[in-house]
């Protein structure tokens, strides 16, 4: 019976672990999305994804839509299989997705205290 318990926790465990990771990538992709914004809009640099650059002209607000409505579409998939087969290698692209954001949202802070200083 205590057995049964312990597994229930760790189960517990993973599943806020893998939602809190998907949460992490979102509001890393709205950090991303911020920095486009300023660098594009406000300092008049050049979207250079071909994909994003059309939706980026129709403005800001269309960009962010655009932008988190993929994401979160995206994270709601990455979840809705995991929860159905509990692979590590799921918990494992997240935390890489985590990490790549990361990196990405720390070249864009650089580059802006570049800028600024």
């Amino acid at each position: 019976m205590q057995q049964i318990s312990v597994i229930r926790r760790v189960d517990a465990l993973k599943h806020l672990n893998m939602l809190m990771s998907l949460f992490a990538v979102i509001l890393l992709n709205l950090v991303d999305s911020f920095f486009t914004i300023v660098f594009v809009d406000v300092l008049g640099f050049q979207e250079m994804n071909p994909i994003v650059a059309p939706i980026f002209n129709l403005g800001p607000l269309a960009f962010i839509s655009w932008k988190m409505s993929m994401v979160i579409f995206c994270c709601s998939v990455i979840y809705m299989s995991w929860s159905f087969s509990r692979k590590k290698w799921v918990q494992q692209f997240v935390n890489i997705l985590m990490v790549i954001y990361g990196i990405l949202a720390l070249t864009h802070m650089a580059a802006m205290v570049r800028l600024i200083v």
